[in-house]
């Protein structure tokens, strides 16, 4: 009787500890995978926003299309980009985090020099130079957070040469 009494202890433990150690690994996934959703939606809301803001720097302000690019920017596009940022504060590292808010706020000084002025191709790479060095320096944050070895690549690679 008390074999089956102590077998019976041994397996409600082993259920207990295994039922621990599942919840707690089904965390740690969870995490991960919230923390590797949010790196990616906000490099594709960085991309998307760049493409946006590219096209508004390159749209003349006497325009009618101005006004309602710059209000569709205001009203939509950047919905996308605070969720994106937001879930970034939610599940990234401190150190991934720290990089995003200064790419937040390079974003949204580009937004506001881009209002401010109508830019030509030229005009608009050198305006968007800060906000690429501080994307890149996003993906190198989360490059060493999952410990991936650093590259030499970079994102906007393609310099405008002026035909002659």
């Amino acid at each position: 009787m008390g074999t089956a009494i102590l077998a019976a202890s041994a397996a409600i433990a082993g259920i207990v500890i295994g039922r621990f150690w599942d919840m707690r690994t089904e965390s740690v996934r969870w995490q991960r995978d919230q923390r590797a959703a949010s790196y990616r939606a906000l490099a594709e809301q960085f991309q998307l926003v760049s493409e946006v803001l590219r096209a508004l720097a390159l749209t003349n302000p006497a325009t009618a299309r101005y006004g309602a690019r710059v209000d569709e920017v205001r009203q939509n596009v950047y919905q996308g980009w605070d969720s994106a940022y937001t879930a970034v504060w939610l599940y990234g590292s401190p150190d991934v985090v720290a990089v995003a808010a200064r790419l937040d706020a390079e974003m949204t000084r580009l937004f506001y020099r881009v209002g401010e002025q109508h830019l030509d191709v030229a005009g608009w790479q050198q305006e968007r130079t800060a906000a690429r060095e501080v994307f890149e320096q996003f993906i190198f944050a989360i490059r060493r957070e999952i410990r991936l070895p650093q590259v030499d690549a970079r994102f906007f690679s393609y310099v405008h040469e002026p035909a002659d």
